[in-house]
């Protein structure tokens, strides 16, 4: 374990936060070296994507990534946010999912809209566990490579406050 995690354990204001919301950010968790470094190993495989006929306005998602680039394994554990993540679900933790996705700009002419996606991942899960509120199985942990704070740019939407995360039926995963 790198001894830095320590630094960054989660907070009694920030599990506060995350039990209330269902979500917390972490500003700045990425130097700006490292977003370069991602950004530029992100770039080489939507350019690797395109040459196979990913077209310029459809958005990359893929699960295969880890091999593509070391960048994208160090941030498994990355020192700044598994502390949280072991703070809100305790230290036996898996990686059970993961996909890195490129959203290029829709053409000027689109009519396709917003597109909002509302969903609950987990899908089976969801389906079998009969309990409510349903136990917190999972959180998802998310880097942003570019800004989002204006509307087009691909940006992941949240609830705060939504109850969802609290009582389960229809609702969106827990986000870190």
């Amino acid at each position: 374990m790198n001894r830095r995690c320590l630094k960054y354990q989660l907070t009694d204001e920030e599990n506060a936060f995350f039990h209330k919301n269902g979500y917390l950010m972490i500003p700045g968790a990425l130097s700006n070296d490292r977003v370069r470094r991602l950004k530029a190993a992100l770039d080489k495989l939507y350019a690797k994507e395109r040459r196979k006929g990913l077209g310029p306005h459809e958005t990359l998602h893929t699960r295969d990534f880890f091999k593509e680039d070391r960048c994208f394994v160090d941030l498994i554990d990355y020192y700044k946010t598994i502390p949280k993540v072991w703070g809100i679900l305790g230290w036996n933790i898996h990686l059970y999912l993961a996909h890195a996705n490129v959203t290029p700009p829709e053409p000027e002419d689109s009519e396709r809209g917003l597109g909002l996606s509302w969903h609950q991942d987990t899908s089976r899960v969801n389906v079998e566990m009969e309990t409510s509120p349903r136990p917190r199985l999972s959180v998802k942990v998310g880097f942003f490579l570019s800004d989002t704070s204006e509307p087009g740019r691909g940006n992941f939407h949240v609830i705060p406050g939504s109850p969802q995360h609290l009582f389960g039926k229809k609702s969106c995963e827990s986000v870190v």
